[in-house]
Formats: structure tokens, C-alpha cells, sequence
């Protein structure tokens, strides 16, 4: 697959929760909101703009995706996979590739951890 520019219209999925995904993509203009059910309710987790990348945790682990990603507004982005990523690194064997895998499994972690206290937050609010 080469590296193409895809567009997005407002109020249209890009990524779904749960789902196996084989490319990620890099903002480059627009905006999107993050979203992940719990308990049968869509919390927003985050909104994303121009130079953030969405998906690439799935990609590099081959986990599904952890939330739903919706474009807010017209929404351009920078789609690769990960044999792309891989490339841009110089090859799987190099160091940059095994720094990216390493920080993909923290930065999940970071994630995981967040939305459950978030999560532990709201219960005492209401």
C-alpha cells in the first residue's frame, strides 16, 4: 500500500472501536474526537488536530482498536501501515523500530489506567 492522503467529512468514523486495523494515519488538517463505550455509554477520551496520529497503537501491537474515532469537522489525513512505519525507521532491526514497540506498550498502559480512574472519577461525581 502506498502512502496516500485520505478526507474525511464531518460526523464520519474513521476508526471503530474493537476493530483489527492494518494502517494508521497522521492529522494533517481538521479535527477528530476519540470516543470508547463504557457501560453501554460513548465517553469522549480525547480530541486529536493537525501532527497527531491515530491508530498506530493497534497497528504496532495487532491489538484492535481501543477507541472510536470520529472527524469533528472536514478532516485530511496521512494513512500508512505498518511495514511503512517500519521503513521510515530504517527496518525492523534498527533501534528507532524497537524504541517505537517498547513505547506503543506504555503509552497503552498510560491509556488503560487513565480511562479506568476517569471512570472511577465520574462514579463519585454522580
Amino acid at each position: 500500500m502506498k502512502r496516500r492522503i485520505v478526507i474525511y467529512k464531518a460526523g464520519r468514523i474513521i476508526l471503530r472501536e474493537g476493530d483489527l486495523i492494518d494502517q494508521f494515519y497522521i492529522i494533517q488538517s481538521g479535527k477528530v474526537q476519540l470516543s470508547r463505550e463504557v457501560n453501554g455509554k460513548f465517553r469522549v477520551v480525547d480530541a486529536f488536530g493537525p501532527g497527531d496520529p491515530i491508530g498506530v497503537l493497534g497497528v504496532i501491537q495487532g491489538t484492535p482498536q481501543y477507541t472510536s474515532v470520529e472527524a469533528l469537522e472536514r478532516t485530511i489525513l496521512y494513512r500508512m501501515n505498518f511495514e511503512e512505519l517500519m521503513d521510515s525507521a530504517e527496518g525492523r532491526e534498527q533501534s528507532v523500530s524497537a524504541v517505537l514497540l517498547s513505547l506503543t506498550d506504555k503509552l497503552r498502559s498510560i491509556v488503560e489506567n487513565l480511562m479506568k480512574a476517569r471512570i472511577k472519577l465520574e462514579g463519585l461525581e454522580h
